[in-house]
């Protein structure tokens, strides 16, 4: 016949053991660790009893109980800061924006950029100015054109290696003789012996008759294959004889820059300068007879996007 017994563990709570005792031999089923054994039924000394626990088996849980470096291998970055961890396991993010200069030097290897990355370039043109009007009534100006925007992609570019670039002007505004608005300058990126290029906008005339076209949008070269891709400047907005208002500047495609405004007045006002990256100049009046210059357009620039 069995007999159950509880055997108590002083040295560690609510742990205990059962025994059974049949024909003399001592069945013993631990439920958790074993401290040290008090009882002696049953012929059963007194003493200690020691297991080593081991287990093949795999513990879950969340992040908030891992400590210390965890290696790649087992799911970790194998980095205690967040510049390392992304430059173990290759995240590479790099971005600049480019307002002047002749070269771009791209980044060291030592930041995580390599051939394999990818580089996204987007060029904008400079705007063209807008045209100066004369001294004669109700006379009007047309808007400048904005540049164009080139984007392109590319790979296998060497780290700390400079690239010639160039970063067009703004157009100048025209004089009140009255002059035309000045051209927007070319940004460009030269790579492999290719050019990029997203042309400036072109400047407005002078107004000294009632009769303006408003100033072409720049074109772009070498962007059209596949993912690369263009946009033409918007037109400057034209203006005709007995028009109430000057021309709006064309503005720059994916937002980077606004035209001038034109202006409805009959007074006698200069043009509106362009806003932000590549927008025309706005077109002036001379409503009231007073020559007036017109708007400078803006300049442009170049946005570099890097990853792996």
């Amino acid at each position: 016949m069995s007999h159950p017994y509880k055997v108590f563990f002083t040295s560690v709570d609510k742990i205990e053991m059962m025994m059974d005792v049949k024909r003399n031999k001592l069945n013993l089923k631990i439920i958790f660790i074993i401290g040290v054994l008090y009882t002696s039924s049953c012929g059963v000394s007194s003493g200690s009893i020691t297991q080593t626990a081991t287990s093949a088996s795999s513990s879950t849980g969340t992040a908030s109980n891992v400590t210390g470096v965890v290696a790649i291998a087992n799911g970790g970055t194998g980095a205690s800061d967040v510049a390392t961890a992304r430059a173990n396991i290759g995240v590479y993010t790099y971005s600049t924006f480019i307002t002047s200069g002749a070269t771009w030097t791209a980044p060291a290897s030592t930041t995580g950029f390599s051939s394999s990355s990818t580089c996204k370039f987007t060029l904008i043109g400079g705007g063209g100015g807008s045209g100066g009007v004369s001294a004669s009534v109700n006379i009007k100006s047309p808007g400048g054109g904005a540049g164009g925007v080139c984007v392109h992609y590319a790979s296998g570019l060497t780290p700390s290696t400079a690239y010639a670039i160039a970063i067009g002007a703004a157009g100048a505004a025209g004089t009140n003789a009255p002059g035309a608005g000045g051209n927007g300058g070319d940004t460009t990126l030269t790579i492999g012996g290719t050019t990029y290029t997203a042309y400036g906008g072109t400047g407005s005339n002078g107004a000294s008759s009632t009769n303006r076209d408003g100033g072409a949008g720049g074109a772009t070269a070498n962007c059209s294959t596949d993912p690369d891709f263009s946009i033409t400047g918007q037109k400057g907005m034209s203006v005709s004889g007995g028009a109430d208002s000057t021309g709006n500047g064309g503005s720059t495609g994916l937002g980077f820059g606004l035209g001038g405004a034109g202006t409805n007045t009959g007074g006698s006002t200069p043009g509106n300068p362009a806003t932000g990256y590549g927008g025309g100049g706005g077109g002036s009046s001379a409503g009231a007879g007073t020559a007036q210059t017109g708007a400078a357009g803006a300049p442009g620039a170049m946005m570099v996007e890097c990853w792996n």
